[in-house]
């Protein structure tokens, strides 16, 4: 019997979209929404978005798929990343 063949994937991170709903959120991304006075009521999910995306419309990231009744985007300094939040009311 043979044994399975085994993948090794190594996937740049630095091209990633990254989603969380605000219980799995990275501790530093909760820090940059108290920061900034950006408001989590009724927010059902963040995004973090790379600079690579910044020219590119990504329709489910816009209303009504990421949020049902608001999405905002938030760059985030020098890093270059934008977060996106999308709310239900």
């Amino acid at each position: 019997m043979t044994e399975p063949k085994q993948h090794h994937m190594e996937i740049g991170v630095e091209s990633a979209i990254c989603i969380w709903d605000y219980d799995h959120l990275p501790e530093c991304i909760k820090e940059f929404l108290t920061q900034e006075s950006i408001s989590v009521d009724d927010a059902d999910w963040f995004a973090l978005k790379p600079a690579i995306y910044k020219d590119n419309y990504i329709p489910w990231l816009e209303e009504p798929s990421f949020g049902c009744c608001l999405v905002q985007e938030h760059p985030i300094g020098t890093i270059g990343y934008t977060l996106v939040v999308g709310y239900h009311s």
